[in-house]
């Protein structure tokens, strides 16, 4: 399973010929988890967007965002910050939930768990 960033998706939904995009994401398994979803939808410029997004989400897996996660969520941006480095809580979540391969286009989404 591959857990895709929004920016992927973002990239994907407004591509002339997202077709690529959604075959290589079929053929790897490729999943959302749900501040990924929710950062899709709000994105959305119009309801033909919309309609888009929810469309490519269908052709994703889902991956569940256990409660006690948060926990780590929380601690693995608060211990760079003390290094200077700021990272998004969504970034946090998506990286904390990440164990494996992950597809980003966002420089934000480094690896914040170390």
């Amino acid at each position: 399973m591959i857990l895709v960033d929004t920016s992927i998706l973002i990239g994907a939904i407004r591509a002339a010929d997202p077709s690529k995009i959604i075959d290589l994401l079929r053929r790897h398994g490729g999943a959302a988890c749900g501040v990924v979803r929710a950062e899709l939808l709000h994105g959305a410029r119009s309801q033909a967007e919309r309609q888009k997004a929810l469309a490519m989400l269908s052709t994703l897996g889902t991956l569940q965002t256990l409660e006690t996660i948060w926990d780590q969520v929380g601690d693995n941006p608060s211990g760079l910050r003390g290094r200077g480095v700021t990272v998004p809580l969504p970034n946090a979540l998506i990286a904390t939930l990440t164990r494996g391969p992950r597809m980003a286009r966002d420089r934000k989404c480094a690896p914040v768990t170390r």
